[in-house]
């Protein structure tokens, strides 16, 4: 796909993405993400790197231990961040172990062109698979796949760590957004109060 062309589904999913409504529970339970994993290994294309005043050229970007090593430290801090915000919308609910959440990168897909001056322009997509299990039983009590994306449409001096940090805080804002994972939240939430309360 032709790079203006890719700029632009990636502009697309960004705005669509950004909008989902953020949907608090009444009471929101603990959560941790505990696991990160992709199938992803060390050569592995993932997207574009071009170059030139018209973005005519271009090579291969490949999966690295530093973008291994980015993704590591990105989404547990993003994921740490927004579950905060969600939680300090809603009543605490009684105290216990949290739930486990694990997170496997399905995809990522880098289509950038570096200007002059450390500038660039395009954007990062992933899309992260997430399950959360109950501690106390092992169960899996919610499974779901979200995207997020971020592009820049014209050259800015911005690092592309931080393009990618916007693009995984995309995607995990659209899981605290989905309505099965605030009800799993919810629901273990209730469960726990249940258990707490005096017979």
């Amino acid at each position: 796909m032709p790079f203006h062309r890719l700029r632009s589904c990636l502009a697309a999913l960004a705005v669509m993405c950004s909008s989902a409504a953020f949907a608090a529970p009444p009471s929101v339970a603990g959560a941790e993400l505990t696991e990160l994993r992709t199938a992803f290994n060390e050569g592995d294309r993932i997207g574009t790197l071009h170059a030139g005043a018209d973005c005519a050229s271009a090579a291969d970007r490949e999966w690295s231990q530093l973008i291994r090593q980015r993704i590591e430290a990105e989404v547990p801090q993003v994921f740490r961040e927004e579950l905060a915000r969600l939680q300090a919308a809603s009543p605490g609910g009684a105290q216990a172990a949290p739930l486990k959440v694990q997170a496997f990168l399905n995809n990522i897909e880098v289509d950038l062109c570096q200007a002059s001056a450390g500038a660039w322009q395009g954007g990062f997509y992933v899309q992260l698979g997430w399950q959360m299990v109950a501690p106390d039983t092992g169960k899996v009590v919610y499974q779901a796949s979200t995207e997020g994306a971020y592009s820049l449409a014209a050259p800015q001096r911005i690092s592309t760590a931080a393009g990618l940090r916007q693009a995984v805080g995309v995607a995990v804002r659209n899981l605290m957004s989905d309505r099965r994972f605030a009800a799993a939240l919810q629901q273990d939430s209730q469960r726990r109060f249940a258990l707490a309360a005096p017979i």
